[in-house]
């Protein structure tokens, strides 16, 4: 996963990787912008690469 922010006119990219998560299972991550704290729900599947991906989100 990777977010990214804009910090005094730059844009900041934050990656994150979570091998240890079971395929298909929930995850919640916060992010603290400012003075509010996000709640972000994420339910993925996992691709055995990143072409199989693409491939997928292209898919109609």
């Amino acid at each position: 996963m990777k977010l990214k922010e804009q910090v005094d006119g730059k844009w900041e990219s934050i990656s994150s990787f979570m091998p240890q998560i079971p395929n298909g299972q929930t995850v919640y991550l916060s992010r603290t912008f400012t003075d509010k704290v996000w709640l972000i729900k994420i339910t993925g599947k996992r691709y055995e690469s990143i072409k199989r991906a693409e491939q997928a989100l292209n898919q109609k």
